[in-house]
C-alpha cells in the first residue's frame, strides 16, 4: 500500500515538472481549453477581447533573432493593420522582448491588436491580444500583466 501511494505521488510530481503555464490568465478572462492547432494558450473575456500565446521552435544558429521576427510581423501585417507603436517589454522572469501595437477598422469600428515577441534561445514566444478598441481599453492593464508573466 505504501509503495502504491509513493508511486502515485511520484507520478503526480513528475507530471507537474515542466508544466508551467505559458502565460497567466488575467482577471475577467476565461482560459479556453479546446485544442487549437495554432496556439498553446487562448483566453477571452465575455465581451470579446482575446488573448493567445504560442511558442515556436527556431534555430538561433541560422540567425533570426528578435529584430528579424519583428520585421517579419510588420511586413506580414502591413496593409491590414496600422502600426501605432513599438515598445520594449520585460517579463517578470527577466526575459526581454518587444511589443508591436496595431490598429485597424472593421465594420467601421476601431480594433486594437498587440503582438509581443520574446526570443529565448531556440524559442520564440508570440503573445497576441486584440479586440474592439472601446472594450480593449478596459483590459489593457490586465493584458499587460499577463504578457509580462510569459514563460517560453
Amino acid at each position: 500500500m505504501r509503495a502504491a501511494f509513493f508511486a502515485i505521488c511520484c507520478l503526480v510530481m513528475a507530471l507537474g515538472v515542466g508544466c508551467q503555464p505559458l502565460i497567466r490568465t488575467p482577471p475577467r478572462f476565461l482560459q479556453l481549453d479546446e485544442a487549437h492547432p495554432d496556439y498553446q494558450y487562448r483566453a477571452t473575456t465575455a465581451d470579446g477581447v482575446v488573448l493567445a500565446a504560442r511558442v515556436l521552435r527556431v534555430d538561433r544558429e541560422r540567425g533570426g533573432g528578435l529584430d528579424f521576427w519583428l520585421a517579419a510581423v510588420k511586413m506580414r501585417l502591413r496593409g491590414a493593420y496600422a502600426l501605432r507603436g513599438e515598445r520594449a517589454i520585460k517579463t517578470t522572469h527577466g526575459l526581454e522582448g518587444k511589443q508591436l501595437r496595431f490598429a485597424r477598422e472593421e465594420k467601421q469600428r476601431p480594433y486594437q491588436y498587440w503582438v509581443t515577441l520574446f526570443v529565448d534561445g531556440n524559442s520564440l514566444a508570440v503573445v497576441e491580444a486584440g479586440g474592439p478598441e472601446a472594450r480593449f481599453a478596459a483590459y489593457e492593464e490586465a493584458i499587460d500583466a499577463a504578457i509580462r508573466s510569459t514563460q517560453p
